[in-house]
């Protein structure tokens, strides 16, 4: 702690959600173990995980093909992004003139302020209509 009076009363003060933040992370474990005791009193931890059966109303919940699927696309994501973005990275900040530098940098500082759930959201009502409807039928 700090030695002055201001300093320990903000210490207090930041004290207060440091608690809160760690009560309610105890509070949400504490609820999902309470809502999963149904499932896991029936199926084992392992089977849930490595089942790709996917009946929910004959109680089959295999997770598997959801997990195999989330690191399908994260490992497909991160080959495509990594070098765009790293050649990127590169020209503009050893190779791009001031002038492009300077165009380019306020709307890459504007894309880094957009969470990523709008952009998913985008390409939910743009992006898979498009590629749908008109790219997919070719």
């Amino acid at each position: 702690m700090t030695g002055n009076l201001s300093g320990r009363v903000i210490d207090r003060l930041l004290f207060i959600p440091a608690i809160f933040s760690a009560g309610l992370l105890v509070v949400m474990v504490l609820t999902f173990i309470g809502k999963s005791k149904l499932i896991l009193s029936t199926r084992s931890l392992t089977d849930l995980l490595l089942s790709s059966s996917w009946q929910p109303g004959a109680g089959n919940f295999g997770f598997y093909p959801f997990i195999m699927g989330t690191i399908w696309v994260t490992v497909l994501t991160m080959i495509l992004a990594i070098p765009v973005s790293l050649l990127s990275a590169i020209y503009l900040s050893d190779y791009a003139p001031a002038r492009i530098r300077g165009m380019i940098q306020p709307v890459i500082d504007l894309l880094a302020g957009i969470p990523s759930v709008i952009f998913g959201l985008f390409c939910i009502l743009l992006i898979v209509p498009l590629i749908k409807y008109h790219i997919a039928p070719i």
